[in-house]
């Protein structure tokens, strides 16, 4: 016989049997939800509904680095150094005004005081200049301007009166 079925015996009367038959029939009306296990917790998701969210997570994490990887090779990324300064010909015009400036320090120093200056700080030319000073013999020198890979020299023994090369 089916489990749901009430079957009349000798030791139920009447009044059992309509209860019975009532609480089965409300029963089938209403389903019944089963509880939670803790009333403030959601439901978790069943494995094979939930099964996309891990791969999609994946794929937007690799996206978003290979995103971040182009622009950081192509110099737009958020951990690139921004490239500023001057362009080429433009610091060669600063390195060699630099020198300019020092060499006519050095012989106006010369000039006043009978001698080339000791070093550069002599002048008020001061170190992380770039500025190098090479004493040569009978009152000559060399000054050297350096500026990332561009180096000019003035030689104060040329002939053109210090020729910068």
């Amino acid at each position: 016989m089916d489990g749901n079925q009430v079957t009349p015996n000798d030791e139920m009367t009447g009044a059992d049997m309509d209860a019975e038959i009532s609480d089965l029939a409300s029963s089938l009306r209403s389903p019944t939800v089963p509880e939670r296990s803790h009333p403030d917790r959601p439901e978790q998701i069943e494995p094979d509904k939930a099964g996309w969210i891990k791969p999609a997570l994946s794929v937007v994490l690799i996206l978003l680095a290979s995103v971040f990887t182009v622009l950081n090779v192509m110099g737009y990324g958020p951990t690139q150094t921004r490239k500023t300064g001057l362009s080429e010909p433009a610091r060669d015009h600063r390195l060699q005004a630099r020198l300019k400036f020092a060499v006519t320090e050095v012989e106006n120093y010369k000039d006043h005081h009978g001698r080339i200056p000791a070093n550069l700080q002599d002048i008020g030319l001061g170190s992380g200049t770039g500025l190098t000073l090479v004493h040569l013999p009978d009152h000559q020198f060399q000054l050297r301007a350096t500026d990332h890979n561009t180096s000019l020299t003035f030689d104060s023994t040329t002939p053109e009166k210090g020729a910068q090369s």
